[in-house]
């Protein structure tokens, strides 16, 4: 009980510690909506066009070895207006293959004008919340497309989140401080479910001692 009870304290004090850290970002950071629709994939390819080749598989969209095209998935009718934006997504070996290979390179384009369409990035790797902020100009180009190209890409995507974001009393928010609030955000959550095991043990180590007690009397 004594050992529950100190993994407890320590616990609370590292919550404590990530709330902090999490209050200070959310204090420079104002996200905007989703504009992504099933970016998790949760309802099939609803949504997402030109995946001719593509597959859904346990709530991801993937690509596989043997793919027959380059098709490059996409999700259009979005409202993009100028800006600054947050791109995130989930990269990982295929399901099924279990290979990943290849890259992919998110774009937002103008649904007929490719000549002013922004290069986000780059992904060659596998790995969770993958982030990418980037700007969308005033420059008379209505935005309203994520396309997301790829070369040879073999693998799964997942949980695609697209959001405005601009700094609290104007400046500027780096992609640093966007991953460092994701990060503190997950492991908040990775702590909060050890403090409910170690109660959940506390309780148990406690029911334990009273059923002792009763037996002795």
């Amino acid at each position: 009980i004594e050992t529950n009870n100190d993994l407890i304290s320590s616990l609370e004090g590292q919550i404590e510690n990530l709330n902090g850290s999490i209050d200070d970002l959310n204090s420079i950071l104002t996200l905007g909506e989703d504009v992504i629709l099933n970016g998790d994939f949760s309802n099939g390819a609803v949504f997402w066009s030109n995946t001719q080749a593509w597959s859904i598989i346990s709530g991801q969209l993937c690509r596989a070895v043997n793919a027959s095209n380059s098709y490059h998935p996409m999700q259009g009718s979005l409202t993009l207006p100028p800006g600054s934006y947050i791109l995130s997504m989930d990269i990982g070996r295929h399901p099924t293959d279990d290979v990943f290979q290849g890259s992919l390179s998110p774009r937002i384009r103008n649904n007929t004008n490719t000549t002013d369409e922004i290069d986000v990035g780059n992904i060659n790797s596998v790995g969770n919340n993958q982030v990418f902020t980037f700007t969308i100009p005033d420059n008379g180009v209505t935005y309203e497309m994520l396309w997301l190209t790829q070369d040879d890409f073999v693998g799964s995507i997942d949980n695609i989140s697209l959001q405005s974001y601009s700094a609290v009393g104007g400046g500027t928010v780096s992609q640093e401080d966007y991953e460092a609030l994701v990060l503190a955000n997950e492991e908040l959550i990775v702590f909060n479910d050890a403090y409910i095991d170690a109660n959940s043990d506390l309780e148990d180590a406690n029911n334990t001692l009273t059923l002792s007690n009763t037996n002795l009397t």
